[in-house]
Formats: structure tokens, sequence, C-alpha cells
């Protein structure tokens, strides 16, 4: 696989997903970039084109557990129910004692990564897994001491070294808080998707200075902003998007990924929205959307576009 060997770094390579503002898709891009890394090969105008594949594993650091139910709850053997030591709670040392008060202490993680049996195909078997969110766990670790984010987060490294998979990715809440930072000063690089209205474009001026900031500890990490549901047809809302590429420069993305039902439709049916979608618009929107990532991916320097 590839690995980021740069003396300064670990060897494993750390993705972070992450936006200050909800709703934007950071799930659906997360989830849908480990099918993609996954992938030996992408279907193209009738054709099958074969190209290298990697191991994944999904780290959700979200409370609400979207990635984790994405990935999981298709599979009806699975149980959800773990214990904070087996999910994304344990690199924080989360632990509660008998009378039920937690501590976030320096024990070792050894979290349960569960891998993905595909519902739709086999062409991903056995490569993607996912370490489970756990609600309330992750909502204690924003206790932690500021100062114990940098351990955490070399924890974090530590296991993407020594993990079994090439690539990890650490799917984020919306908002900035304790897990956000440890995944940022984690992170190889921060894929973040933006929206075109004002609202995002507020909060990206925002969370661009945050990352500025990080990257003085963690300098080299690097930002890719992937507009996302856009309505590609609007003007007012390319006339958005043009003004954050002019703010923004090298740290966006060329393509933009459309805004289209079909793609809740792709995730609910357990499938990336390029995999045997329908003829016509559905298949247009799989296509521009896998294009999207691939641009993502090209620029970390995992897959060629």
């Amino acid at each position: 696989g590839i690995r980021d060997r740069s003396p300064s770094r670990g060897l494993g390579d750390v993705y972070k997903r992450q936006i200050q503002k909800g709703g934007v898709g950071k799930t659906t891009i997360a989830v849908n970039l480990a099918y993609l890394l996954a992938e030996d090969n992408y279907p193209e105008k009738g054709k099958s084109i074969p190209r290298q594949s990697f191991s994944v594993t999904v780290m959700d650091s979200d409370p609400q557990g979207n990635s984790t139910l994405t990935l999981l709850t298709r599979d009806k053997d699975i149980d959800l129910n773990l214990d904070p030591s087996q999910t994304t709670a344990a690199f924080y040392g989360w632990q509660e004692d008998a009378d039920g008060d937690v501590t976030l202490g320096n024990n070792t993680p050894d979290p349960q990564a569960i891998t993905i049996e595909p519902v739709f195909d086999a062409y991903y078997s056995g490569l993607i897994k996912v370490i489970p969110s756990h609600p309330d766990a992750l909502s204690d670790v924003e206790q932690l001491d500021p100062n114990k984010v940098y351990e955490v987060a070399e924890r974090i490294r530590n296991y993407a070294d020594n993990c079994d998979s090439d690539v990890l990715i650490i799917d984020c809440s919306p908002q900035l808080g304790v897990r956000q930072l440890v995944a940022m000063l984690a992170a190889d690089h921060i894929i973040t998707p933006i929206k075109s209205d004002s609202y995002s474009e507020k909060g990206l001026s925002s969370f661009t200075e945050t990352f500025l900031a990080v990257r003085e500890a963690n300098e080299l990490c690097q930002l890719h902003v992937v507009p996302n549901m856009i309505d590609l047809k609007s003007p007012e809302n390319q006339k958005i998007i043009d003004s954050m590429r002019n703010d923004l420069g090298d740290f966006m993305t060329t393509n933009q990924i459309p805004y289209s039902n079909s793609i809740n439709k792709a995730i609910t049916s357990g499938r990336p929205p390029w995999r045997k979608p329908p003829s016509g618009n559905d298949a247009s929107v799989g296509r521009q959307f896998r294009i999207a990532l691939s641009e993502v991916l090209a620029r970390c320097g995992l897959i060629a576009e």
C-alpha cells in the first residue's frame, strides 16, 4: 500500500474528514472514499477499468455514529452494543470505574475494527473495516485535558502505523472541539466538503484559520475542500463557489459533486453512486461523484484520476 515515510511522520496514511457546519455530506463522502479506495476497478462507458485497491479502516469519531450506521446496520448479525473500549473512545483512554465515574486515562487502545461485508457486490470484500462510534463515551471525551490532545493524536497515528489497513479515515462531527482537534493533529490530509451557501462560506473562513493554526504543529498536513451538493445549473450557486475558490485557491478541488437524490438512494442501497446505477441522469451523477472523489485521492497521492 501507499505509506508516508517522511522521517517526521508515522508510516500510516491518515485522512480526516471534517467541517464546521452540519448537513454538508461529510459521512457520505467519508464512506464513499472508503468504497473508492477499496475498488480494484471502476466502470467507465460500459467497461471495467482496473486500478490499484487499498485496504481501509474508517474510524467513526462522531457521537451520532453515522458512518457506523451506514456501514454496519445492513449486516443483521452485527451487535452494536459495544463496550466503549472497543470503539473510537478507546484512543482517549476512556474508562469507567465501579461507581460509574468516567476517566480518560493512559491505557493502550485496542479497539474492535469490524470488517464490512459487501451487501451489493463483492468488489471490496474484506478491504473495508470500521471502528465504531459510541454516543455516550465520545461525548464524554470532550472533557479531555486540552494538553493531552497531542498524546491522543499520537495514539491514532501509532494505530495507523501498525494496523493492517493501508489507509485510516477519521469521520468527525461538524462542531469544532476536542475530537476534531485530535483528528486534525493526527491527519496527513483533511478533506472538507462545502456547500454553496453564505453560511458555509462564513464557516469555512473560520475553519481555514483553525487549520492554519493547527498546521504549525502538524506541518505536513494538507487541506482539500470539496464543493458538495451543488446545483450545477444555478448561476447563483456557481457565483458563491467561484468566490470561495478565489479565497481558497489550491485548497479547493476542481471538480464538484452535484446535488441529487440518486446519491442518497445509492447509500441506502449499500453501494457507491457510481456502481450499477440506472442509465441517464443517475449514471451521470454517479460518474461525476466518482471523478470528484478520485481528484481528492489523487491530491492525496493515492490513485490516479
